[in-house]
């Protein structure tokens, strides 16, 4: 995926209303993706799946453990959670429940891979900088 700003304009667009871009103050220019006004961002500011809470790791095993029905031997904790987290990017489970897992996580404001571009290619691109907070 090239370095442009349509598709920096669609990464973005995943985590539109989330407090996590930066605007480029010396810049005053609008581009528009299907038909919506994109502010100029500089970048957004993400956390690394490496700090997710206890609390959002329930939540992804939840989710992922939910299209099994209740008879799974597995638990829905947040280890449990973690593991599945850890193993995202290559996780059997269907698209349906993946793309429930990716939305949950991305508004909980996680970085994730996109459109095949990895975490760090994207933070090399300049769309993405991890934060802790």
């Amino acid at each position: 995926m090239d370095n442009n700003l349509e598709n920096k304009g669609r990464f973005f667009a995943q985590y539109w209303r989330l407090p996590v871009g930066r605007k480029k103050l010396y810049e005053n220019l609008n581009y528009v993706i299907n038909g919506y006004i994109i502010e100029t961002l500089d970048f957004i500011e993400l956390k690394p799946l490496s700090s997710i809470t206890d609390e959002d790791a329930i939540e992804v095993a939840k989710i992922r453990w939910s299209s099994l029905g209740n008879n799974h031997p597995y638990k829905k904790s947040a280890e449990e959670g973690k593991k599945v987290v850890d193993t995202i990017g290559y996780c059997s489970a269907d698209n349906y429940t993946m793309l429930k897992m990716f939305d949950y996580l991305r508004s909980k404001s996680y970085a994730l891979p996109y459109m095949g571009l990895s975490i760090e290619q994207q933070i090399e691109y300049g769309w993405l900088k991890l934060t802790d907070k």
